[in-house]
């Protein structure tokens, strides 16, 4: 797939075969969940914990910005405020666990 096959993919959800496995009530909200998660993983592995408030803070943004950009695009999207809420809790459980596992892992490594 060329570059812009990639910048071009979520703008063809409706043109993607349906598998029945995915098609259920909600699992954009588990995608968006998931994608999230790992934009923060990525960067805080990037920029480290020294610089986690403005990884939430960019994590957030760029999903209200997606979010209201489809509001007014023509690409067959809608801007859904649940999209926001699971974009936001992907950055929290995962902040939530890399401070979990990490303290554990410190503590470990003392004891």
């Amino acid at each position: 797939m060329d570059n812009f096959g990639v910048l071009a993919l979520p703008f063809t959800k409706n043109d993607l075969p349906i598998n029945p496995w995915f098609d259920f009530e909600g699992f954009d909200k588990i995608v968006h969940f998931v994608f999230y998660s790992i934009m923060f993983f990525l960067y805080y592995f990037g920029f480290g914990r020294k610089y986690i408030l403005q990884i939430g803070i960019i994590c957030i943004l760029v999903g209200i910005s997606i979010e209201c950009l489809q509001g007014y695009l023509p690409i067959n999207r809608a801007f859904d405020l649940w999209d926001i809420v699971a974009n936001g809790a992907g950055f929290l459980v995962s902040n939530f666990l890399l401070s979990f596992f990490i303290e554990k892992g410190q503590k470990n490594f003392v004891n």
